[in-house]
């Protein structure tokens, strides 16, 4: 007998833009999609960056603005996104 064993959800590496001066709330590209071998699992998701004007919503995936985005002051940011399944289990 095989007893199923839980893998580790994955996400895909992507890049956006948004411009400069951004007002709060505006959402930068696409939602962030989690995958999972794992059949009916409940993917949440999570910055591992912090520091950063922006946030991810832990259900839909989907990143925002939350603060000043001003070119000249940062003209680029790395965010890492953390996806999490049912079981605990975390990729990114």
């Amino acid at each position: 007998m095989l007893t199923d064993v839980n893998e580790a959800p994955s996400l895909s590496a992507m890049t956006c833009s948004v411009p400069e001066n951004s007002i709060v709330d505006t959402i930068v590209g696409n939602p962030i999609v989690g995958t999972d071998l794992d059949a009916n699992q409940l993917l949440t998701y999570s910055l591992s960056t912090t520091g950063v004007p922006f946030a991810v919503d832990r259900q839909t995936g989907l990143i925002r603005v939350t603060g000043p985005t001003d070119f000249e002051a940062r003209s680029s940011y790395a965010l890492t996104v953390i996806v999490t399944d049912g079981g605990g289990l975390s990729g990114s």
